[in-house]
């Protein structure tokens, strides 16, 4: 009972967070990945005592303005090892090709990009492969209802750490 209330609210929580407009912003600096090894290296988040969820809003990632999307990429693929967390949900996700490219650089994981959304900012996620296991799914929910969830929320059911959710 009490890991059903559990992962209600964690899906309540991420459709919550996923559902949401994204307000307007000045245009994204993304710094020089350098070496990955030392990009994040100041980054304290994540550990293998919970399981962590982040979610992260990659502006327009990528698209046909980025003077290099290569350089995105790496970037991205630099801050997600760091993460580390169990699972991250991605929002703005524009370009498939970009999203497999990510995927690909990142050992270990999985990984699933909303094809079914009718507009060119999708949602996708990565998971861990050590610690989750997608046993159904994605699936996604209010699918008949755009107007209050114009990107529509996903769920999954995982085993996570050997534990059924």
């Amino acid at each position: 009972m009490t890991k059903r209330i559990i992962a209600s609210l964690i899906i309540a929580a991420a459709a919550a967070l996923l559902s949401g407009g994204c307000g307007s912003s000045e245009t994204t600096h993304v710094p020089d990945p350098g070496t990955t090894d030392t990009l994040f290296a100041d980054l304290e988040f994540g550990g293998t005592a919970t399981f962590d969820i982040v979610t992260w809003n990659i502006e327009n990632f990528t698209n046909e303005d980025d003077a290099n999307p290569t350089e995105r990429e790496r970037y991205v693929i630099a801050a997600v090892k760091a993460f580390a967390a169990d699972v991250v949900a991605l929002q703005e996700i524009t370009n498939s090709t970009s999203f497999r490219n990510v995927l690909e650089g990142l050992e270990g994981w999985d990984g699933y990009r909303d094809s079914e959304y009718w507009g060119s900012q999708q949602l996708a996620y990565l998971w861990n492969t050590q610690t989750v296991t997608v046993t159904d799914g994605p699936y996604n929910i209010f699918g008949w209802d755009n107007n209050s969830f114009p990107r529509r929320p996903w769920c999954s059911n995982a085993h996570i750490s050997g534990s059924r959710w």
